[in-house]
């Protein structure tokens, strides 16, 4: 894939590039988005401290860079992304769409490691444009992560600091393995964010293995924002800097100067879950409106093909009736009678007294498959979690794994196990029906067994039913579907 990356000069978005590259894509252009009057302005999106340092990036990694100014603000602060000319995400649109008038790409890199709000513009863009997001960091447990990061030679320094236990004086110029220590005492005493997820700290990368050239800072000045006497807030202005030449063959590929980066491999993540514990749209409004509902009332979708071979044509169709927050959604192959291509039971409820929470992931990572179609990975309305058919993806490349069927029934069990540890508060009890799709009667033992032997929805809590069908998704062998509900009353939870 060709793929735009991202950039603020920050370990996050040189990390992720990193894990494009060792998953064979090519970094064709930088994409910044710069403040154009300050150092540092106040942004929901981007970090704009250093601005002036990314400059150096392109000669730097031998790729073209393009920037913008911002010139919006967070005008729509809500966890779905709304259209909003005078918002500062439209400012990354223009940015992305200028750069594909001059260079053909595919994806978006991007270093989001938590944020939601972050992730869900960035995929807004990305399919306004129709471009594949890939954020390989997204969900990836942060002492992991920073380790995985020093282990990988990403030299970064501190740049900002604002929380408590980070002090400007002695803290910024610092690098990530100089700062190590401290963060993971600072996480352990103040539940500091060690990767820097809650604003604590923003960081300059000025060398990592794609790096053609080092970047040298000659001369820093300190700011003091907020002489605050508990969690002071100060960064770095950066007067001079200069490229240092790594004596490296300049017409290296950025693939071939990661030849010897011990970056995760699909070879390493199969390994890693192993181990982890065994349409006529009027007749449509009708029906809805007959009962009061719309189609935003919509929470949970059975797909019923009769020939998994259309699946493209009908998901075409069907993806134009649901943009943001789309129900959950299973998709499985009948035998349908002649005439009929396809089937559709949907569930819905009136959500106006309702609580309704959705899992909408499009980005590529190393968590869970993007979704492959129009669907939530889960929606939980009042109590109850919906979660979408799962089947055995490799989340990377998002190609079915090879393997014996416990292994495939293992890791699509594993992804909605993933799933479910975003949507749930895993610390409440949980109990609800599994619903397992085989397309072969004697694979029941082994996703009975593997059903067994995991414990995030546990036999004793939950009921299993297994069913035979012709086809799944993908030529997949085995598809999960979970419902879960919340045991604990209302009256639990207040008290």
């Amino acid at each position: 894939m060709r793929v735009v990356a991202l950039i603020s000069g920050g370990k996050d978005s040189c990390f992720n590039m990193m894990h494009c590259v060792a998953h064979g894509h090519e970094i064709v252009a930088l994409a910044h988005l710069k403040s154009s009057l300050v150092d540092e302005m106040d942004s929901y999106m981007y970090q704009t401290v250093g601005h002036n340092v990314v400059e150096l990036y392109s000669e730097a990694l031998g790729v073209p860079l393009f920037q913008q100014s911002i010139l919006g603000s967070a005008v729509c602060q809500s966890s779905i992304y709304k259209i909003d000319k005078h918002d500062e995400v439209e400012d990354m649109y223009q940015l992305l769409n200028m750069i594909q008038n001059s260079i053909d790409y595919d994806g978006v890199s991007s270093g989001a490691i938590l944020s939601n709000y972050q992730r869900v513009r960035v995929e807004n863009v990305c399919s306004r444009l129709n471009k594949q997001s890939l954020t390989f960091l997204w969900q990836k447990d942060q002492v992991e992560l920073l380790q995985d990061m020093i282990n990988n030679s990403v030299n970064a320094i501190i740049i900002k600091v604002a929380a408590l236990g980070l002090e400007p004086k002695k803290h910024l110029g610092k690098n990530l393995f100089e700062m190590q220590d401290h963060l993971l005492k600072m996480k352990e005493a103040y539940q500091l964010n060690v990767c820097g997820e809650g604003g604590e700290y923003e960081t300059m990368t000025l060398d990592c293995p794609l790096f053609l050239k080092r970047i040298v800072i000659d001369e820093t000045k300190i700011i003091i924002h907020s002489d605050d006497a508990f969690a002071p807030v100060g960064y770095l202005s950066f007067k001079k800097m200069h490229l240092e030449d790594k004596g490296m063959d300049s017409n290296l590929s950025l693939f071939s100067r990661l030849k010897s980066i011990d970056l995760i491999s699909q070879k390493d993540f199969k390994s890693k879950f192993c181990l982890k514990k065994l349409f006529k749209s009027s007749h449509k409004n009708v029906l809805l409106q007959e009962n009061g509902l719309s189609l935003q009332d919509v929470f949970l979708i059975y797909l019923y093909v009769s020939d998994m071979g259309e699946f493209a044509k009908i998901n075409s169709v069907y993806k134009t009736f649901f943009v943001s927050e789309p129900p959950a959604r299973v998709c499985i192959q009948l035998n349908m009678p002649n005439d009929i291509l396809f089937k559709i039971d949907a569930l819905a409820v009136s959500l106006n007294t309702l609580e309704k929470k959705s899992l909408f992931v499009q980005s590529i990572s190393y968590w869970a498959p993007a979704n492959i179609g129009p669907y939530s990975q889960a929606v939980k309305v009042d109590y109850n979690t919906y979660y979408s058919g799962s089947i055995g993806l490799l989340p990377p490349s998002m190609t079915l794994i090879s393997g014996p069927i416990e292994q495939e029934a293992m890791l699509s069990l594993y992804h909605t196990n993933q799933i479910a540890t975003a949507m749930e508060n895993i610390d409440k009890k949980h109990c609800g029906n599994v619903m397992c799709f085989i397309t072969d009667a004697t694979f029941i033992d082994s996703v009975t067994a593997v059903f067994n032997a995991q414990d995030m929805f546990p036999a004793t809590n939950y009921l299993l039913t297994v069913a035979v069908v012709p086809q799944l998704p993908k030529n997949a062998q085995v598809e999960w579907h979970v419902i879960s509900h919340c045991c604990e009353s209302k009256k639990d939870n207040n008290e």
